[in-house]
């Protein structure tokens, strides 16, 4: 949501590399690829029959 991980860290009383350590997928690397068309299959709703 654009707050600083060192902001979150401070506000919850802990050390950046320990939130960082904590919670690794909260946390972007530029270099990722991501492959979009698996993403959507994944998050897809399912066909609803009628």
């Amino acid at each position: 949501m654009g707050i600083s991980s060192f902001a979150v860290a401070e506000l919850t009383g802990v050390t950046p590399d320990w939130l960082a350590l904590r919670y690794p997928y909260c946390f972007r690397r530029e270099d990722a690829d991501i492959d979009w068309d698996r993403l959507a299959k994944a998050m897809a709703l399912p066909e609803l029959k009628r």
